[in-house]
């Protein structure tokens, strides 16, 4: 896992299509919320989960369009033709005040691509 800043919150993120659940317990433990994600049919999906003193996840999700409960919540996005993330992140349908949630995350996901560990 990798320490991002994620919308004013230093959480960690990695990428990982499977034991979100148990991934998540061990990640969150020191921070607000963590974030996984992957690719799968033309989406990135993002998993994030918190403890009981940790973030809202399932509002952040729902600003996504996504769902799920507060300590454990869940969104996608589409991918382009090549399999990246959309330059405008405005064009995803998103809510106005999701904007700079979704700019951050864009840039976490570069982030991560750039340090290499996709």
């Amino acid at each position: 896992a990798m320490l991002v800043d994620f919308h004013g919150a230093v959480v960690p993120s990695v990428q990982s299509a499977v034991l979100t659940s148990q991934i998540g317990e061990r990640l969150s433990a020191e921070h607000p919320f963590c974030v996984m994600w992957h690719d799968r049919d033309g989406r990135r999906y993002y998993s994030m989960r918190s403890r009981e003193d940790g973030a809202d996840v399932g509002a952040i999700a729902a600003s996504f369009g996504g769902g799920g409960h507060t300590h454990a919540a869940g969104f996608s996005v589409s991918l382009g033709p090549d399999g990246s993330l959309p330059d405008n992140p405005a064009s995803l349908d998103q809510s106005s005040t999701a904007a700079g949630l979704l700019v951050d995350l864009v840039h976490l996901v570069y982030f991560v691509y750039l340090v290499g560990i996709v």
